[in-house]
């Protein structure tokens, strides 16, 4: 499998299993996104994942005429981590949600930009759907609930999406079991 293949796969996985959930257990789906804006402990998990992810970034960045900072990157990660949680605590789950929905964007990008099929482009539009929620999620996290408020406020609203998450996340796992 080249590297393509595998980012379909992990996606057309990870999404499938997301919207599994949706059409399973509708009303459990609903109760955890009713819960997960205000989350403390999610916040702060997320939070550090993120701060964790973009130190590595970092630390592993070519960072020209500032190459000298990076030994301060490890220092400093924690001290931005204790900023936020203190500082940025209001709606910090869906805000770490989009951060981490920022830089998943990355290696899919990286993984799929030299692959010489025009199918990648499929792959391409996801990350920019990503990108473009993770943004809304970042600049106003009091979107999240105003979304699935809206999109999935019933069982059967639920289970619709999510035959259609999984309609789409099965099309991404044959992409990159069969095609690529």
């Amino acid at each position: 499998m080249n590297s393509c293949a595998w980012t379909s796969t992990i996606l057309g996985t990870l999404l499938g299993v997301f919207y599994l959930w949706l059409v399973l257990k509708p009303a459990s789906w609903r109760n955890a996104a009713a819960k997960f804006p205000r989350s403390v402990w999610a916040g702060r998990i997320l939070t550090a994942v993120a701060v964790l992810w973009v130190s590595w970034l970092l630390f592993h960045m070519n960072l020209g005429r500032l190459s000298f900072l990076k030994s301060a990157v490890w220092y400093l990660a924690p001290i931005c981590y204790l900023l936020i949680i203190f500082f940025m605590d209001d709606l910090l789950a869906p805000r770490a949600l989009g951060g981490l929905m920022l830089l998943a964007a990355n290696p899919i990008f990286y993984h799929v930009r030299w692959h010489d099929s025009n199918l990648r482009l499929i792959i391409v539009v996801l990350g920019y759907i990503i990108v473009i929620k993770g943004m809304l999620l970042v600049l106003s996290p009091f979107q999240f609930r105003r979304l699935v408020n809206r999109f999935l406020n019933t069982d059967s609203q639920c289970r619709r999406w999510g035959g259609v998450g999984l309609a789409f996340s099965a099309f991404l796992l044959i992409l990159g079991l069969f095609v690529f």
